[in-house]
């Protein structure tokens, strides 16, 4: 798991973020939904625990909030409304087919100062910086 550091520019996710507020994101492979993250398997309720912990911390669910490297506004932090999904690889006997998140669509807590949804369209996993786990406002 690789951690970030961001710093919030403008109001576009008032009054949730605060311009000027630090952000701190992690950068993990997490496209996958947590029910592909999960397994039942564990015979002990410590590693579960800890597990499904650390699942919900990295993974990507509508609600959370992310950074982009958006191909048309640069660096910017929103809250994802929609994720869609595509096949991550074949299915054999052994391993399952997982699902992973193919593209997000993002918008602005603020929808006055925020750039709309529909403007910003449909933005591809590959340009997420990181997921928002914990913020400090001033």
């Amino acid at each position: 798991m690789k951690l970030k550091i961001m710093t919030v520019i403008g109001n576009s996710m008032h009054p949730t973020l605060e311009s000027g507020a630090f952000v701190l994101l992690c950068r993990h492979a997490y496209l996958t939904p947590s029910s592909a993250v999960l397994t039942d398997s564990n015979k002990y309720l410590s590693r579960l625990s800890v597990k499904r912990l650390l699942a919900d911390k990295l993974t990507l669910k509508v609600g959370d909030i992310v950074a982009v490297n958006h191909p048309k506004y640069g660096h910017i932090i929103k809250r994802i409304t929609q994720l869609e999904y595509g096949l991550a690889s074949k299915s054999t006997n052994r391993r399952p087919q997982k699902h992973h998140i193919t593209r997000l669509r993002l918008k602005g807590d603020n929808h006055i100062a925020s750039t709309s949804e529909a403007a910003m369209g449909w933005v591809e996993a590959h340009h997420l910086i990181g997921k928002v786990i914990y913020q400090l406002n001033r």
